[in-house]
């Protein structure tokens, strides 16, 4: 994580349900160590959140649980169609990554 990226406020619980996921469904079923790996930078005005695990992956047709929605909701909630989230499916491990403009701001979501 980039120190420019810890002064940029995010919604509250965008990143916990992807770290979830990457646990329960990532790395839990795997026999022996697992790793979750959380990374965050900014790039052309854009903060850059990474949530990645090293476990079996998943296929295209992966469908969105209730953690994704949620995230997706906040984040579009908060920043319109400025935000992005993306699923990276593969053989090996799974990644989420989301976007958002990367001016420090406080946010309220969902009170």
């Amino acid at each position: 994580m980039t120190p420019e990226a810890l002064g940029v406020s995010i919604p509250i619980l965008s990143i916990q349900p992807l770290v979830e996921n990457a646990v329960k469904h990532g790395i839990a079923p795997v026999v022996g160590q697992g790793l979750v790996r959380i990374e965050a930078h900014i790039e052309d005005g854009s903060l850059h959140v990474s949530v990645s695990d090293s476990g079996p992956g998943f296929g295209e047709e992966q469908g969105t649980g209730v953690g994704l929605e949620n995230v997706t909701r906040r984040l579009e909630l908060s920043y319109g169609s400025a935000a992005r989230l993306e699923v990276r499916p593969g053989g090996s491990g799974a990644e989420v990554r989301f976007s958002i403009p990367a001016a420090p701001r406080l946010v309220e979501v969902l009170r």
